[in-house]
């Protein structure tokens, strides 16, 4: 069997045993880059294989917060795929629905930012991190235009930082200090994280409009 295992290994990407499966980790990093560029160019149509990627994204993060805040016995990686789903199936489901959940993820953030000791160490901790959820909710009831500029800008931003991170340390390991990550997070997250949210709250002609026009010109 050992050697139906190595020619299959040659086969996985992934592999050693493949040609270039040493460096996959490098191959991930510029998917990364590539990802979060393709979240924040694409996210003003919102198509719904975006939302779909975005919302499992949103629920394993949310998944990770409720565990890390409610500290409950259930599996870990069971509860993820529940929230995960969960959300998945909501925001494709209803449109309605998408502004209000990415509120709720942007409450959280938003609590963590700038305090988070509330959600960590407070004792009170679980009803800071209910009350942000509702918050979030009813504030991407009222403005999900913004909600999903910002929230898509920022897994945008993320995930490209991170390419952008881990890039330079492989390449540049040696010669990098540690401070450039800062530096990094200064030069590429919050530039990319402010151009994005700006670029996708610009006016555009929504798919309504444009074939309101096309019936407007044929009339």
């Amino acid at each position: 069997m050992d050697w139906l295992s190595e020619v299959i290994e040659r086969l996985n990407l992934a592999q050693a045993g493949s040609l270039v499966g040493r460096h996959f980790d490098q191959l991930l990093q510029w998917i990364s880059i590539l990802f979060g560029a393709c979240v924040i160019i694409l996210a003003k149509k919102q198509t719904k294989i975006l939302i779909l990627i975005c919302s499992v994204i949103i629920g394993s993060w949310l998944g990770f917060s409720i565990k890390e805040i409610f500290r409950g016995s259930i599996n870990t990686a069971f509860f993820l795929i529940i929230i995960s789903v969960l959300c998945a199936f909501l925001m494709t489901s209803f449109k309605t629905l998408v502004g209000v959940i990415i509120g709720g993820f942007l409450a959280i953030i938003a609590v963590s930012f700038i305090s988070p000791d509330l959600l960590t160490s407070t004792s009170g901790k679980e009803i800071i991190f209910l009350v942000s959820i509702i918050v979030g909710m009813l504030t991407g009831a009222v403005v999900p235009t913004a909600c999903i500029a910002i929230a898509f800008s920022l897994i945008g931003a993320t995930f490209i930082s991170y390419g952008v991170v881990k890039i330079l340390f492989t390449y540049f390991g040696n010669y990098v200090p540690i401070s450039s990550k800062i530096l990094c997070n200064l030069l590429v997250f919050l530039p990319v994280f402010v151009v994005g949210t700006i670029y996708q709250l610009t006016d555009k002609p929504s798919g309504k409009s444009k074939k309101e026009d096309k019936k407007a010109n044929e009339s």
